[in-house]
């Protein structure tokens, strides 16, 4: 994945790239790999990355991104309704622990 104007982390280019692919699981691995390449990119700019056995943690945010884009299987429409703002702080919480045990959804 490229950087600049192609970035995948910037603006529309996420939704583009998620549009072109034509099936499901394809759909899935390229947001799994948004996810990890964008979360590490941005924890690294603010310096907040912590790693475990060389990886680095995901947030409960990614965590629900991910959980949400599978369920849905419309990454935009989880990046456009805003379900994470909305959750109670008990639910954002319960993210946050499973995205410290690996967030295996």
């Amino acid at each position: 994945m490229g950087k600049g104007v192609n970035d995948p982390c910037k603006g529309g280019v996420a939704l583009f790239l998620l549009k072109n692919e034509h099936n499901r699981t394809a759909k899935i691995e390229l947001i799994e790999d948004l996810i990890n390449q964008c979360a590490t990119k941005k924890s690294k700019g603010e310096g907040k990355i912590s790693k475990k056995n060389g990886k680095k943690r995901m947030s409960g945010y990614n965590c629900y991104m991910k959980e949400c884009a599978k369920k849905s299987g419309n990454f935009g429409k989880c990046l456009t309704d805003k379900g994470w703002a909305g959750l109670p702080g008990d639910k954002k919480e319960d993210y946050n622990k499973m995205a410290l045990e690996g967030c295996d959804i």
